[in-house]
């Protein structure tokens, strides 16, 4: 599971962004694997270059699923 909060911000009227943090925990099914629990967190930045394009920069930290063959 993971839970967060935060904030979007509005810097001009052509820049705008969010950050959050919180708490994330994953419990594998097989013992053998490392339970991972800690701190969430990531932040996201949008600059409306012109009204038809936008430049957009993000980050993370976030636990995804591996599938082994």
């Amino acid at each position: 599971f993971e839970i967060n909060a935060g904030l979007s911000l509005e810097l001009t009227n052509l820049i705008q962004g969010s950050i959050w943090g919180g708490y994330l925990e994953q419990k594998p099914d097989d013992p053998s694997l490392v339970k991972l629990k800690g701190p969430s967190f990531g932040a996201s930045i949008d600059w409306n270059v012109t009204p038809l394009t936008t430049i957009g920069l993000r980050g993370q930290r976030t636990v995804e699923d591996s599938q082994f063959l």
